[in-house]
């Protein structure tokens, strides 16, 4: 399912984030679609003591998947204030970079060109992975949460609260790499 969405630069679409592998060593492959938080939540109605190193995807990434080796790639440049995205809480995002950050496992998305999933939100603070390469690619979610943070630490993407001593509570921004793909932080409303 597709759907072009407000809250993203123009042209745009979010298509749904999905993962497949075995929870269980040996199990069989099963498919769950969502955010990570919610995927690692269906996860655990099933194995209750999953943690996301029992996770063994169904299928190695390719190396046409996996672009450049992540030491090859370049982040090209940041750009702040977008027309047309709302901001997001620069502390929930920075959560979704602690979370991000602790799963060395593939974060996968189909061949685009200008094709995103959500792989975080929480409270309307969305953090998404857009890709706009015509082949899909794949890269660990630990290595995408370093994108996260070039984008938290960059406070031409935080809006100060006007007090004396500012806070930079909300932001929004998107970093660009050299292997043609991106990751976007704003607002939207989280998926089911």
């Amino acid at each position: 399912m597709s759907d072009a969405s407000s809250a993203l630069p123009d042209g745009y679409t979010v298509v749904s984030f999905s993962m497949s592998g075995a929870i269980h060593p040996g199990g069989e492959n099963l498919t769950f679609n969502g955010t990570l938080p919610n995927i690692f939540a269906q996860i655990q109605s099933i194995k209750p003591d999953f943690a996301w190193d029992d996770f063994q995807p169904a299928t190695n990434p390719t190396r046409e998947e996996e672009g450049k080796d992540p030491s090859e790639c370049l982040r090209l440049e940041i750009i702040c204030n977008i027309p047309n995205v709302a901001s997001g809480n620069r502390w929930y995002a920075l959560s979704g970079y602690d979370y991000l950050k602790m799963i060395d496992q593939p974060c996968a998305i189909d061949g685009g060109p200008r094709k995103c999933v959500v792989l975080f939100c929480f409270d309307g603070t969305t953090i998404w992975l857009c890709n706009d390469n015509e082949q899909r690619i794949s890269y660990s979610c630990a290595y995408l949460a370093d994108y996260v943070l070039d984008l938290i630490g960059d406070l031409d993407c935080s809006d100060a609260d006007g007090s004396p001593t500012p806070h930079w509570t909300e932001m929004q921004g998107q970093a660009f790499d050299s292997s043609n793909y991106n990751i976007i932080i704003g607002k939207d409303d989280c998926p089911p």
